[in-house]
Order: structure tokens, then C-alpha cells, then sequence
């Protein structure tokens, strides 16, 4: 049985697919390989899957697939990252990433790790959590 679809789902879901085959056409198609053109291009990839994702909350897709619920974590917390990379890159013409802004990713690192716990419940009690965020959006 597919979860409920409807219009809000299928066009978020198509402008989303949509982002990923641009994300991908501006990693691995784009003929200078520019540094700022693949911090775009990875901005872009991590919209694009959340704004997937958001979308599924207003479906049941997580009672179908509780494993998959909150498994973008690292993705929502890189997207500034990404975007304060990017745009440094292109208004100070660098071209490589340094040690130091590797930093900007350890929120995203911290908090992965900290969902650990939720990754390893079982299906039955993820799905008691899913179910109850999904009644009351608070959650």
C-alpha cells in the first residue's frame, strides 16, 4: 500500500528531483569543475532532499518507512554551511576549501551523533513517535 498523495506532495516531490538533477549536472557535468560551482551544487542537493522529506511529514510515508524519519539530520544542519561557503568562495575568488571550515560542519556532526539513539529503536517504538508527531505538529 503507497501513502497518502496528494498535489502539495507531487509537486514539492517533482521541483525536489528537479534540484538533484541540477545539484548533479553541477558536480559531475560542469566542464571547469569550479570550487564554487560543487558548494552550489551540494546547497542545492541538501535543499532539495529536505524539502523531499518536508514534504513526506504532510503524508504517512513515515508509517510505512519509520527507519527513514529523521535520517536527514546532517543534511538540515549543512545547508549554511554550504551557502556561507559558497558565497565566500565566489566573492573572495578562493578556490579550495581550508582546515578551519570544517568547522562549520560539526553542529551537523554533533547532532547526528545525538539522534543515535533514535536510529536504534525499534520499528514499533519509532513508529509510536512518528505517529504521535505526526498528530500534533508541535511535535
Amino acid at each position: 500500500m503507497l501513502p497518502n498523495i496528494d498535489f502539495y506532495f507531487s509537486s514539492v516531490f517533482f521541483i525536489a528531483v528537479l534540484g538533484i538533477l541540477v545539484s548533479a549536472i553541477l558536480y559531475f557535468l560542469n566542464k571547469n569543475e569550479s570550487f564554487s560551482a560543487r558548494l552550489l551544487s551540494g546547497y542545492l542537493f541538501c535543499v532539495s532532499i529536505l524539502s523531499h522529506f518536508g514534504a513526506a511529514y504532510h503524508t504517512s510515508f513515515f508509517l510505512y518507512y519509520p527507519h527513514v524519519a529523521r535520517s536527514m539530520v546532517f543534511l538540515s544542519l549543512s545547508i549554511p554551511p554550504f551557502a556561507f561557503l559558497y558565497t565566500r568562495s565566489v566573492l573572495k575568488q578562493q578556490y579550495r576549501l581550508r582546515l578551519t571550515d570544517l568547522l562549520l560542519f560539526i553542529p551537523a556532526v554533533l547532532y547526528t551523533i545525538n539522534m543515535i539513539p533514535f536510529y536504534l529503536l525499534p520499528t514499533t517504538e519509532k513508529l509510536d513517535i512518528i505517529s504521535k508527531a505526526l498528530a500534533d505538529r508541535s511535535l
